[in-house]
């Protein structure tokens, strides 16, 4: 999924711009988040907001967290 399908679905597209960086686990193991990547905002915006890696990086499951995505103070805003 790119990020533009994710703020689809979360009515952010205007709100893209405010985000920092996305981190990335590629073997969640459902208790914690051990990140093992980044992607800057810089780097996001260049690749137009789509993070690829090799399929042999992933394991079980995978999770991102996108930092600062729409929020202001820790609450969402449009």
């Amino acid at each position: 999924m790119t990020m533009e399908d994710w703020c689809k679905l979360q009515n952010c597209m205007e709100d893209r711009k405010s985000l920092s960086m996305a981190m990335i686990d590629y073997d969640y193991n459902g208790e914690y988040f051990d990140m093992r990547d980044r992607e800057f905002a810089s780097d996001l915006e260049k690749d137009n907001y789509e993070i690829r890696f090799p399929a042999e990086k992933l394991i079980d499951r995978m999770m991102i967290i996108y930092m600062d995505l729409g929020m202001k103070g820790g609450d969402k805003s449009k």
